[in-house]
């Protein structure tokens, strides 16, 4: 038996649509592409990796905290790898 808590799915949903939140989902985007830095960088794995792991970010299934570090490590082993 199946037990729907509809209050709580359409109260969720509206604050969703509240313009506090969007605000907030807005500015965190814009901070995030904006704290990218610009570079040429000839080797397309680490723009691979911020890819992937950003995907997550703005499909809303991972924080920004938790796609940093782990762009961070992946990155940074990648480069570790290389450097051998």
């Amino acid at each position: 038996m199946k037990i729907l808590h509809l209050d709580g799915a359409w109260s969720f949903a509206r604050h969703l649509l509240t313009e506090d939140y969007q605000s907030g989902l807005l500015d965190r985007t814009a901070g995030f592409i904006e704290g990218i830095h610009h570079f040429a960088f000839n080797d397309m794995t680490v723009m691979n990796i911020v890819y992937e792991e950003a995907e997550g970010y703005f499909r809303g299934q991972k924080d920004m905290e938790s796609v940093v570090g782990v762009t961070q490590n992946r990155v940074g082993l990648y480069l570790q790898e290389q450097m051998k």
